[in-house]
């Protein structure tokens, strides 16, 4: 196996938080040394450079890239879309991001185009859309009546339609896109702002149909939400007793600002209400 040997660079030690020179080795895919005056079969100067694991984002949306105007998405052929979303996974890899959590857009078939080494990018988990209710965050609907595409692209044979009411689609909805291949869901448990008909302070979903997505993605895997208020966290937490759930805040920035650090408690009766908006985005994880 082929030992490489990254020489010179700054090296970040997160056990005193220092950072100094040093040399890196890999292995395959793995970092099997790290100190001065290594050797290896290959060696790659870095020094003046820094060296960094790679960065994970845990939200992107790699079918936009920031234009807002609906009329944009109108005029784009569909297919084009998928080109777009491979220049825009290159470029979050070029920046040093290796892993992110897609947020809503990405299908499978974008995921395995980058297993596959068809299309450079970080490796992805994915939520494929946004579950939200009639009226929600996730709504296309416009006031003139006609529903436009929306910011993460339109529904297709490997994207699930996102607009969900009652327990019952709820569960439907949840298997459908566990089949087709999402590692999370995404819902929005309260209104957003790019949406036209609904407001960040208004708790969107009852217990009953939360209950239901919990009860089909906890087998699974977990579930991402996009909230704009703690009392609508502490409602959608609520149905889980006792530690076999944590939830916590996202360490890093996303596209709807930046998220905090603080680890909450085990157990959701314990965390205390706040008035003052929380962090866009958070995850419930089952503990095993």
């Amino acid at each position: 196996m082929t030992r490489t040997v990254i020489q010179g660079g700054q090296v970040f030690d997160s056990t005193d938080g220092s950072a100094s020179v040093a040399d890196v080795v890999i292995e395959g895919d793995r970092v099997v040394d790290v100190g001065t005056s290594l050797d290896g079969d290959e060696a790659i100067d870095a020094t003046g450079h820094a060296v960094y694991p790679g960065f994970i984002d845990c939200h992107v949306h790699f079918m936009v890239d920031g234009d807002l105007d609906p009329m944009s998405s109108v005029h784009t052929p569909f297919s084009l879309n998928f080109y777009l979303a491979a220049e825009r996974m290159a470029r979050t890899l070029g920046v040093g991001v290796t892993t992110v959590r897609e947020a809503g857009g990405s299908d499978l078939g974008m995921k395995t185009a980058q297993q596959r080494g068809f299309a450079p990018g970080p490796d992805m988990q994915i939520s494929i859309t946004i579950l939200s209710q009639t009226g929600g965050h996730g709504d296309s609907w416009e006031p003139c009546g006609a529903h436009m595409p929306s910011i993460i692209g339109i529904h297709h044979p490997g994207k699930p339609h996102n607009i969900v009411d009652g327990p019952e689609e709820m569960r439907k909805k949840v298997r459908e896109l566990i089949r087709a291949g999402a590692d999370v869901i995404k819902v929005c448990t309260s209104g957003g702002v790019l949406s036209p008909r609904d407001d960040p302070r208004h708790g969107h979903y009852r217990d009953d149909e939360l209950d239901v997505l919990v009860a089909e993605a906890s087998a699974a895997f977990y579930i991402a939400r996009n909230e704009g208020n703690w009392r609508v966290l502490l409602g959608c937490l609520r149905q889980r007793d006792g530690p076999s759930w944590q939830a916590y805040e996202q360490p890093c920035e996303s596209s709807c600002g930046p998220s905090y650090e603080r680890q909450s408690c085990e157990r959701p009766a314990s965390w205390q209400q706040r008035d003052e908006p929380g962090p866009s985005s958070l995850c419930a994880s089952q503990l095993s």
